[in-house]
């Protein structure tokens, strides 16, 4: 708690969430660039990361735009495709918003929306290493402050996987691959769990050709996305799992607050990350280019959390399910 504290600045003021998370939502034109408002939340001024996705029939993958150290990168989040990142087709920012270049995420008449993270104590903490390659485990600094609840990470430079690590998955540490339907595995991601603290994450090495993961392989680029699990009350994302119970009545998540977007993964059935957000009060798959609502998730919000209402993808009898959830500003 200490270490939290003394992060955010002593603790004299609460992190405030529309500063680190936004969304937005837009239909394209198909011609021109577009100017995407963002409010107040700036993207010129801070490192951090934006998930494109879109919301109806497209064939655009999801895109990650990232904003790491002065260097902006994108790369999608594909079934079909694991290239690494390009410095090509990027946004433009600013302070108060983005727009893209030409049809890139403005295909006509095809919706979208955009999270955008940025970095700061408690929330998000952005990493660039080199893989050192063997078998050894490399003890990778942070800033959160706190222990991680997940860790995204991707090879810049060759084919390989997203993984996608979460330490709440049935209490054992377990990956994800970000674009695929499998559930949990163990696998790189098990050594990040366990060698996790307030100040460092860690990656071992694996077989880049395999499903498992490429986390350390020798000379290469990697980029990693640590977020994370802030139980205080003032708290603004927050990590977990349930049981499903196949019922109307489903789980009741209790959070202290209520959320703005959730990101839920099926631990031990074949189903993708699937988001939901109070902008458009839907869901969104990140599995290629499935466009919204193909996975049925019934979600009832409270002002301290949510409850499954459905027997669907996210609820049946027995499954393991992780979430991980972000506060809804000014509450």
């Amino acid at each position: 708690m200490m270490s939290r504290l003394l992060m955010a600045g002593g603790g004299a003021e609460p992190l405030d969430v529309s500063t680190v998370f936004n969304t937005i939502t837009w239909t394209g034109n198909g011609v021109t660039s577009q100017f995407r408002s963002t409010g107040s939340f700036d993207l010129v001024n801070n490192d951090g990361f934006t998930l494109v996705v879109t919301r109806s029939s497209s064939t655009e993958s999801v895109q990650v735009y990232e904003r790491m150290g002065g260097v902006n990168r994108r790369a999608v989040i594909s079934s079909e495709s694991y290239a690494g990142f390009s410095t090509n087709n990027q946004p433009v920012y600013y302070n108060n918003g983005l727009s893209f270049a030409g049809t890139t995420n403005n295909q006509f008449g095809v919706t979208y929306v955009a999270y955008s993270f940025n970095v700061a104590p408690t929330f998000l903490s952005l990493s660039s290493y080199t893989g050192i390659g063997g078998s050894y485990i490399q003890n990778l600094p942070h800033t959160l402050g706190l222990r991680p609840g997940m860790v995204i990470q991707k090879n810049r430079t060759g084919f390989a996987h997203w993984n996608v690590y979460n330490k709440q998955a049935t209490g054992t540490n377990y990956w994800f691959p970000l674009a695929l339907n499998n559930p949990a595995a163990s696998g790189f991601t098990a050594a990040m769990g366990v060698f996790a603290t307030d100040t460092l994450f860690g990656g071992s090495s694996q077989n880049s050709n395999t499903i498992t993961a490429d986390a350390n392989e020798l000379g290469t680029e990697y980029s990693a996305y640590v977020l994370g699990h802030d139980e205080a009350p003032e708290g603004v994302i927050q990590h977990g799992e349930y049981t499903g119970t196949g019922t109307t009545s489903g789980p009741v998540i209790t959070l202290g607050w209520e959320p703005q977007f959730i990101l839920f993964k099926s631990v031990t059935g074949n189903a993708p990350f699937l988001t939901w957000d109070a902008t458009t009060n839907g869901t969104n798959s990140l599995f290629g280019t499935t466009a919204e609502n193909v996975w049925s998730l019934s979600m009832a919000v409270s002002s301290t959390g949510f409850q499954l209402t459905g027997n669907d993808g996210f609820n049946g009898v027995g499954g393991k399910y992780t979430y991980m959830a972000i506060r809804k500003a000014g509450v």
